[in-house]
């Protein structure tokens, strides 16, 4: 009866089989030392299906204790990392993969496009803010210096004996005034044409109402002004820190997926999650926005919100552990009150 047990062949699945020699042949590149026995029960039973049942209990044996000795990489990581993708129709190949490629390079891949993608959009929105802003800021500069002339020159009309100095004076500050309009009148023009180009057109009604308008010269820039305002404080608090989050999450995600796939762990639900993690860095950076006051406009200033946006949107478990923080000391003060 021993005997016929030893002859009986049973049924080994080749796709086990063809997993245990993949980890095999992983194992051997990488040099990782195999036990000898582990390698002949996994070696045996190889280029057949029917083997013998001291043959099959010594490869799963065999094949228990190779997957232990390469963890943390799995059969699942593995296959993603070595094996071609190919699942894909061939448009998709076109654009985003290439089908010699593994799962998880072309994973890195889209993710790779996608940061460049927001990188490109980042840029123009960013060189756009700042266009706007510096001449904004000389617009501002130059009304405030106006200004000030304008209320020095009236005091020195007022003075009943002028004196020779106060004449020189009173024309020194007619020239400047001369020169700030002309500053003026092309900073003017300058934020017209980049109004023009981020609103795509204007509102003919407006325009209308304001070449019947008396103080036309008045009303006019100062209107374009206001406005150029506005789309800059959008682009601050909002378009730009959403964008630098969005930028600081891809950052997280390049990188590791770049360290799963050193360490041949990337799995394919973890493409989820990282799209996941993308949409949340925006909001993160989105929210940073919130906490910002829009008191200045210098490039200083600015430059600090960014930068959280980006920390925001590379590290969300940072901001969502401080605001579960926040809610928590709410939550505690109002049950104490209770």
């Amino acid at each position: 009866m021993e005997n016929y047990e030893q002859r009986a062949s049973y049924f080994l699945d080749s796709q086990v089989v063809s997993d245990a020699m993949l980890y095999l042949n992983f194992a051997v590149q990488k040099g990782i030392n195999i036990d000898k026995d582990v390698i002949d029960g996994i070696i045996a039973v190889s280029g057949s299906k029917d083997v013998t049942r001291e043959q099959k209990n010594s490869f799963y044996s065999a094949y228990n204790r190779l997957g232990k000795a390469l963890q943390p990489t799995d059969l699942e990581s593995l296959k993603e990392a070595t094996r071609p993708y190919k699942e894909n129709p061939r448009w998709y190949h076109y654009f985003y993969c290439e089908p010699e490629k593994s799962r998880a390079i072309n994973a890195l891949i889209q993710f790779r496009d996608l940061t460049c993608v927001f990188l490109v959009v980042l840029i123009i929105v960013q060189v756009t803010w700042f266009y706007g802003n510096i001449i904004v800021d000389e617009v501002n500069r130059v009304s405030l210096k106006t200004q000030e002339d304008r209320m020095e020159l009236t005091k020195l009309s007022m003075k009943e004996k002028k004196s020779a100095d106060d004449t020189y004076r009173a024309t020194i500050i007619k020239l400047e005034m001369q020169d700030l309009a002309q500053k003026y009148m092309a900073s003017y023009l300058a934020l017209k044409n980049w109004l023009k180009v981020i609103l795509f057109r204007q509102d003919e009604s407006v325009n209308r109402t304001i070449a019947a308008h008396k103080d036309r010269e008045i009303l006019e820039p100062l209107i374009v002004v206001k406005k150029s305002q506005y789309i800059i404080q959008v682009l601050q608090l909002y378009i730009l820190p959403l964008l630098y989050g969005l930028i600081g999450a891809c950052a997280y995600v390049l990188r590791a997926i770049t360290i799963e796939i050193n360490k041949l762990t990337y799995k394919r639900e973890a493409s989820a999650a990282y799209f996941s993690r993308i949409v949340l860095g925006g909001l993160s950076g989105l929210a940073i926005g919130w906490f910002i006051e829009p008191s200045s406009h210098s490039m200083v200033t600015s430059l600090s919100p960014f930068a959280l946006a980006f920390v925001a949107g590379y590290s969300v478990e940072l901001l969502f552990s401080i605001i579960d923080r926040i809610i928590n000391a709410f939550t505690v003060s109002a049950s104490k009150h209770k």
